[in-house]
């Protein structure tokens, strides 16, 4: 990968080989290589879930914020959800989406009850409702994001 970077750099600079026998020139190259590099970093998509995402993917179902008649999502669906909507997180883990489901129910901002109608063995699966409207549409926004400290 570098060495395709440098042979961008001269291509970028128009410069040759031969001008690499210069100081001046290496000086030159080397901060196009940086400046390529900073592009390339910039443009390149995180592949971190973000939870103004997770909040997305939580208003996507009815049972969380618009009909309080419905069950809300529960973790897996919600992880789910969250694989086959969100850009780029195909590969993101459960624990990731825990995590921010957590942050924001601890905050206060969503709350959640246990699945009484679930089948099988084993503790029931949590649901998670809105508690707090107008927070969570600051967090679906990308203006608020809370921590487990808030």
């Amino acid at each position: 990968m570098a060495n395709s970077i440098r042979s961008q750099a001269l291509t970028n600079l128009n410069l040759s080989i031969a001008d690499l026998r210069r100081a001046e020139s290496r000086t030159a190259i080397q901060a196009e290589v940086e400046r390529i590099k900073e592009e390339r970093k910039s443009n390149a998509r995180s592949n971190t879930l973000r939870q103004h995402e997770v909040a997305m993917a939580l208003n996507r179902f009815a049972g969380f914020m618009q009909d309080p008649n419905q069950i809300g999502p529960t973790l897996k669906e919600l992880h789910a959800e969250i694989r086959g909507f969100v850009e780029g997180a195909e590969d993101v883990k459960l624990s990731a989406v825990r995590s921010h489901v957590y942050n924001m129910r601890n905050a206060g901002v969503i709350a959640s009850a246990e699945v009484l109608e679930s089948e099988g063995q084993g503790r029931y699966p949590h649901f998670f409702f809105v508690q707090d409207e107008q927070r969570f549409l600051d967090i679906k926004c990308g203006e608020l994001v809370v921590r487990k400290d808030a």
